[in-house]
């Protein structure tokens, strides 16, 4: 008996052992870690957070791969939603509009409480974090700029391989050198390409002639200076006479995609300004390449840009303190080394870059000697916005449409509306009453249910079987009506209450009338040519797929072998995603190496030169489609028709339904083929037609996707969609209650387009039966 009792409380012993382990095991404390990065650096971040999980046994950390270029909208989004990551591995030289919104939690008090030591890290790296003199994140990564140079083709041209360009001067003798043409004048090397990413290149120019692109304050442009004029009118020189005009480095540029058809990597170019993440690419598809490093040549005083990732704690999250212990083992010297190595990147940490590992490497060393001159963008509320007016105006000013000083004139006009905006003081205004707005609503939604009760029970009142066939019925309709109610009608009265507000998702939205809508109407040029843009492509795409999905649809009703095979071919566009067309058509619409291209310039048309007989190409200088602005809309018209297999489908289904009595008949009365189709066939598709025409009209009002993948919205806004601007005005520029009031504005045209298709329909639509 004594054995069993022993053996019972063991047993409880253990099952309270086990328990309590348990226990402690649920009160792990868990933090989400969001982060990008390449598959080298993948290894080391999970060989970190193992270390840190051994250490740190109380937290657990669920690491989530975002893509930086992603990242910041991401965390806009959940911070607004209230459920935000604890720790992010964020771009810190966007993090202004985050700063200033109160998005990042500030880390003073945790630095000040565990005495972190700041000086030990970058003074560029810190200045890129702060915001009114609050530090919002921890430095731990830096790409400094430096300047790559191909070695072997200096030895071909004669240049010393050990003595790169060290001012603008003799990187224009060493660029003039390097560049080689072929017998058709076609750049087939460029010495020196780093003009098209700006305002990046513009502005460490800038900061090289000695100019700034903001005051102090951060509230004026001062890029329109003597500096900044001088800065653009080398840039516009040095392009015209090393390859002739932008138009012929975007066309050579566009040859190159991804990191195995790295231009420099390939020896057509021979010197570029980059960061340091290009390394572990050069090495990986790149391994004989011969080339150094060198720091950036400067005009007045040596800058370079330097882009930083920092480790941030959104606001809203619920393990601040767990999240700090994080951030200070990965922000240490050796976790930095541990991280960064495999990926070429800079330590943000002074002691760890000065590593031996790091600074014994001659490449390297060119890197980290640059960022004691390391510049970066100004972190205030608008910067973005006002940098893609400044790109704008640069890009007009190389292409010769605009004079230098124009271009920068007009480029501060609009950066200093932008940033008095975005540094308006909010507090004057009203804060939308949301309380009572859900009071009124909720009364209102009340006042419908009761009132539809009330309908039911009169109309059913008669006969107790209908009204418990309306019970029935609306019990099974309820989920549908909640969600429509809750999430369709619900979200579009409160986008319809954001319009007159300012809102950027993270603040409380402040009520200001039709400001909103005026300023779009007198203020916003863009708005304009986005409409025109949006109206240009509907013109055309919209009877273009009408007429192409009817010719196809005709086609493919032909009783011929192999007609399902040939349907299914035609179809197939259809159900390719969006992203995927779009980076295929890329390929197509390429300048030099596209498939469309190569077509229009093969030797097919008969012709004679020099008195005797040759064949000659079609188009002897073929369009650089996405690259001209005069050329990006018909591109997207093209690739529009590509993807006419859907209103086949539709056709196709009307076709087969007409009777076959009456194409009889018609032959009967001696109508042929042309007369059949027209009298017969094309009445009977009126209905089809209209319903491709209103679908249609919505979806060309509301193109987005590949404009945004293809494009941007270039060139020189040539494909700037108003879908694409209402995104960039929400996600990008974080002005929600103005991308709020473009979304009504679209809404009331979509609707007005509508409503007079409806009206004109009964003039041409036919149908079968004429009450209908």
């Amino acid at each position: 008996m004594v054995t069993v009792y022993v053996r019972l409380l063991g047993l409880m012993a253990a099952l309270i052992l086990a328990s309590s382990a348990a226990g402690m095991a649920a009160e792990k404390e868990t933090i989400v870690f969001w982060y990008g990065a390449t598959q080298d650096e993948k290894a080391a971040y999970q060989r970190m957070i193992s270390e840190f999980e051994q250490l740190n046994p109380d937290i657990k950390v669920r690491a989530m791969l975002v893509p930086q270029k992603y990242v910041e909208r991401k965390l806009i989004l959940s911070v607004a939603g209230g459920v935000p990551p604890d720790v992010v591995r964020f771009y810190a030289h966007l993090g202004g509009e985050l700063m200033s919104r109160g998005g990042l939690e500030s880390l003073d008090d945790l630095v000040e409480r565990d005495k972190l030591d700041l000086d030990d890290f970058y003074e560029v790296g810190i200045r890129q974090n702060t915001y009114q003199d609050r530090l919002y994140g921890i430095p731990w990564v830096l790409s400094p700029n430096a300047l790559f140079y191909n070695k072997k083709m200096f030895r071909e041209v004669g240049l010393d391989p050990d003595r790169p360009p060290r001012t603008w001067r003799e990187l224009e003798r060493y660029a003039g050198r390097l560049t080689k043409r072929n017998e058709k004048g076609l750049l087939v090397r460029v010495g020196f390409a780093d003009f098209l990413y700006n305002p990046p290149n513009f502005s460490m120019y800038l900061w090289q002639s000695g100019g700034r692109l903001l005051s102090e304050d951060g509230r004026t442009p001062r890029f329109d200076s003597d500096e900044g004029r001088q800065a653009l009118r080398w840039m516009k020189s040095f392009i015209e006479n090393e390859v002739g005009s932008v138009e012929q480095l975007q066309t050579f540029n566009a040859n190159f995609k991804g990191a195995a058809q790295d231009p420099f990597g390939l020896g057509q170019l021979a010197m570029r300004v980059s960061s340091p993440f290009r390394i572990p690419d050069l090495k990986k598809y790149f391994p004989d390449l011969e080339y150094g490093v060198a720091t950036v040549p400067y005009n007045k005083q040596r800058a370079a840009e330097v882009v930083g990732n920092s480790l941030v704690i959104p606001r809203g999250s619920k393990h601040k303190e767990a999240s700090w212990r994080f951030i200070k083992f990965a922000s240490s010297k050796q976790q930095m080394i541990n991280v960064c190595r495999p990926a070429g990147r800079i330590p943000a940490r002074i002691s760890a870059s000065h590593a031996p590992e790091y600074y014994g490497d001659p490449i390297l060393r060119a890197f980290i000697d640059q960022i004691p001159y390391g510049r970066s963008v100004p972190v205030v509320p608008g910067w973005q916005e006002v940098g893609a007016a400044l790109a704008t105006e640069i890009e007009s000013a190389l292409k010769g449409k605009k004079t230098v000083d124009a271009a920068l004139e007009d480029a501060a006009v609009k950066g200093n509306k932008i940033l008095a905006r975005a540094n308006e003081d909010v507090t004057r205004l009203p804060v939308v009453p949301w309380a009572k707005l859900g009071v009124a609503a909720g009364a209102v939604l009340l006042a419908a249910i009761g009132a539809t009760v009330i309908f039911v029970r009169l109309r059913t009142r008669e006969s107790r079987r209908e009204r418990q066939e309306a019970k029935q019925f609306y019990l099974f309709a309820l989920p549908w009506i909640v969600g429509f109610v809750v999430l369709t009608f619900g979200a579009t009265v409160a986008s319809l209450i954001f319009s007159f507000s300012k809102w950027d998702a993270l603040s409380p939205a402040y009520f200001v009338g039709v400001r909103n809508y005026t300023d779009l109407f007198t203020a916003d040029p863009k708005f304009y040519k986005s409409i025109f843009v949006t109206f240009y492509y509907a013109v055309f795409s919209i009877p273009l797929a009408i007429a192409g999905g009817l010719a196809v649809s005709v086609l493919m009703n032909q009783k011929v072998l192999g007609v399902r095979v040939y349907r299914t071919v035609y179809y197939l566009p259809v159900v390719i995603s969006g992203v995927a067309t779009a980076v295929l058509w890329q390929y197509i619409f390429n300048p030099t190496t596209g498939l469309l291209n190569r077509f229009l310039t093969l030797n097919v048309i008969p012709g004679f030169a020099h008195g005797s007989f040759a064949w000659q190409p079609m188009w002897s200088d073929p369009p650089r489609w996405l690259g001209d602005p005069n050329w990006a809309m018909p591109a997207f018209i093209i690739m529009g028709i590509w993807s006419v297999g859907g209103a086949m489908v539709i056709y196709l289904a009307a076709l087969q339904g007409i009777p076959e009595e009456l194409y009889e008949a018609a032959r009967i009365d001696g109508a042929g083929p042309w007369k059949a189709f027209r009298n017969v066939t094309l009445p009977l598709l009126t209905p089809a037609i209209f319903y491709q025409l209103v679908v249609g009209t919505m979806y060309s009002l509301q193109m987005f996707t590949q404009p945004y993948i293809m494009t941007g919205g270039g060139p020189e806004d040539a494909t700037l969609f108003y879908a694409l601007y209402i995104f960039r005005n929400a996600f990008e520029w974080m002005k929600m209650g103005y991308a709020s009031a473009m979304a009504w504005i679209l809404f009331a045209i979509v609707l007005a387009i509508t409503l007079i298709h409806f009206r004109g329909a009964s003039r041409w639509v036919y149908y079968e039966r004429s009450d209908e």
